[in-house]
């Protein structure tokens, strides 16, 4: 399971918004707490001083029957301090906002999101920072959707979705998305395939559902998770495309950005070292 979740923070309360997400699996999965805020060299005295007595506030508020949580601040460029920090001290998930737009460190989590998913040693699981309403967690976690491609690669997400439907005693959905102008043929081997994902999958009082609709895979992967009640979304992200490196204009990219459901990715180095799990 996910024994120690590190959250990174920007004093908005936009990046606060991942805080009952990461609480909830805090408590469920047994796992320690921290807190980050990694603040510009340039401007390190001045934003150290306001970020600790601010992440320490945070902390008292959000401790309640947990464990103290520690608190962390470092200087360095945002989302090379976090992945380091997390590879150092050995975290095993981050929970994080999309972006943060009015905290004292300005622009922590904003376009540094994606820069931390493809470069985390360990899984990155994503809040919308949009208005939305941030799903508790803590009791509600109904469905865990798992989107397959076929891929060996994409088949990794699912020890980390089944991890997350047994602490919460929510169902598996799994989705495979077929093309929009798929055949009668291309969509019975699309079922087949979930077929066999299904019969290999046991996790205690969990039902396994299967989905599969045809369209583009992003839209559909959206659509699942806002038509499913209190839903989590674990997807990995391909993250090496030919020579490029990147995450932006991926379907995982665009899940990320486009969905009001928290999602967990499932980084590329993350998929292969098992090191978010015992």
């Amino acid at each position: 399971m996910y024994f120690k979740i590190l959250v990174p923070l920007d004093g908005s309360t936009l990046a606060e918004r991942a805080l009952s997400v990461a609480r909830a699996l805090a408590r469920r999965c047994a796992a320690d707490l921290e807190l980050l805020t990694v603040v510009p060299d340039g401007d390190g005295d001045r934003s150290s001083a306001t970020a600790a007595p601010y992440l320490a506030a945070i902390a008292e508020q959000a401790e309640s029957e947990s464990d103290p949580i520690k608190c962390h601040v470092v200087q360095g460029d945002a989302a090379p301090g976090i992945v380091d920090f997390t590879r150092s001290q050995g975290f095993s998930l981050i929970v994080m906002a999309t972006h943060g737009r009015t905290g004292f460190v300005r622009g922590l989590l904003g376009s540094v999101t994606d820069q931390v998913i493809l470069n985390s040693p360990v899984p990155v699981l994503v809040v919308n920072g949009g208005s939305a309403p941030v799903p508790d967690l803590g009791e509600m976690i109904d469905n865990v959707i798992i989107p397959l491609d076929g891929s060996e690669l994409a088949e990794s997400a699912i020890e980390h979705g089944e991890a997350v439907a047994e602490a919460f005693g929510a169902d598996l959905a799994l989705l495979r998305v077929a093309a929009s102008n798929a055949n009668s043929i291309e969509r019975s081997l699309a079922r087949h395939y979930l077929d066999g994902i299904a019969s290999s999958l046991n996790v205690k009082g969990s039902e396994i559902k299967q989905h599969t609709p045809t369209g583009d895979p992003g839209e559909t992967v959206i659509a699942t998770g806002a038509s499913l009640p209190n839903s989590l979304i674990v997807m990995t992200t391909r993250g090496t495309s030919g020579l490029k490196r990147r995450m932006r204009g991926s379907v995982a990219d665009r899940v990320v950005r486009g969905t009001t459901v928290p999602t967990m990715v499932i980084p590329p180095v993350a998929a292969f070292t098992g090191r978010c799990m015992d």
